[in-house]
């Protein structure tokens, strides 16, 4: 399978867009924000999602079939520090390396940002399969965040990970 990945510019937040509304109607307990919140932005507050930092692609054969996104800090005391945000693999692809892949890039090159020595994540708990992909790249379970988010009258926690660069500290 030809996997690659790529960084999207703000000129494909379009891309962005249709990766990310399925992402969140078919796995709603992964992320804080929900599918009614998103699918009816414009163009311009889409455009607004790449401020935070950069957006990751995986495609197979040329489709667009993974994103990660990547969030800085902006204060002098926590520049040193990324977040990885909206892990997504279609359905399709899963459990074939590509969310493998895409994280292994973006894991390279936040080791290479001068300024960053923590990355940090939130994952639902009962995503079992994303949880030991974290802790197979070293990822570290630092607490659970109880009753983080809420679907209709149900509550989901959420593990806190985070990974150091050693070298940089």
């Amino acid at each position: 399978m030809d996997t690659t990945i790529e960084i999207l510019t703000v000129d494909n937040w379009k891309i962005l867009k249709d990766l990310w509304l399925p992402a969140l109607e078919s796995d709603s307990i992964a992320y804080g924000s929900s599918y009614e919140e998103n699918v009816d932005l414009n163009e311009d507050a889409w455009r607004k999602k790449f401020e935070a930092g950069p957006k990751y692609i995986a495609r197979v054969g040329g489709n667009p079939v993974g994103l990660i996104g990547v969030h800085y800090e902006k204060t002098k005391k926590t520049e040193h520090v990324a977040h990885v945000v909206g892990f997504y693999v279609d359905p399709f692809y899963r459990g074939q390396g590509v969310g493998r892949k895409i994280l292994e890039r973006v894991l390279a090159d936040l080791q290479a940002h001068p300024k960053i020595s923590k990355v940090e994540l939130g994952v639902n708990v009962l995503q079992t399969n994303a949880v030991a992909l974290y802790k197979s790249f070293g990822f570290v379970e630092e607490g659970v965040l109880h009753n983080a988010t809420k679907i209709g009258n149900t509550y989901y926690d959420h593990a806190q990970m985070y990974l150091l660069f050693p070298e940089k500290l």
